[in-house]
């Protein structure tokens, strides 16, 4: 549990500035302004935890349902990648043990930093992309300076491209968890980065 003595004024602060940004002044809040308290993560009461470099206990339990899903994957690819050696024994089954081992040890790394629960905070205008995968499932990122980081598809839906936005991630597992429109947010004006 975090000392109440340490977090109260981080809360007052970040609350203050969670208002600022949605007064009447048009410079502060224009029409458009991206809404993303109904993004599981994104929430004021999630903010307050990020605001204090940790993970909310929503935001652990959806990188929880993340990781889980991965494992799952990997469970498969286990599983397939045993029965493919004790039917055939070909030589591509070691190319497959070696990304076995690989997402293996990812997996780890980010189960580690999900229990740590520490988060890092970025600020600056971003813009969404999302590559579809012939074979798999879509992969969904957000740039925000030079960092790519993994969203959820309901961020994804909900972010749009502009700023400032102040967006918190598992630094090591390069996700976002959590983020905030700042004040004076305006859309994008220039074509995306390629």
């Amino acid at each position: 549990m975090i000392p109440r003595a340490w977090t109260e004024p981080a809360v007052a602060a970040a609350v203050k500035e969670w208002h600022r940004g949605r007064g009447a002044d048009r410079t502060l809040a224009p029409w458009g302004l991206p809404d993303l308290s109904v993004v599981p993560g994104y929430s004021l009461d999630d903010i307050v935890y990020n605001c204090v470099g940790l993970q909310s206990p929503a935001q652990a339990r959806q990188a929880i349902k993340i990781w889980l899903e991965a494992l799952l994957g990997l469970g498969v690819l286990v599983v397939f990648v045993a029965l493919w050696i004790a039917a055939w024994w070909l030589p591509f089954s070691a190319i497959t043990l070696t990304l076995i081992g690989v997402v293996g040890r990812k997996l780890a790394v980010d189960f580690r930093e999900i229990r740590a629960g520490h988060v890092s905070q970025v600020d600056g205008d971003i813009w969404t992309e999302r590559r579809q995968d012939s074979e798999g499932g879509d992969s969904i990122f957000v740039h925000v300076g030079d960092l790519r980081l993994d969203i959820t598809k309901e961020a994804y839906t909900m972010l749009r491209d502009g700023g400032p936005y102040r967006i918190y991630y598992l630094p090591r597992a390069k996700r976002a968890v959590g983020g905030q429109v700042l004040p004076a947010w305006r859309p994008l004006s220039q074509p995306r980065p390629t």
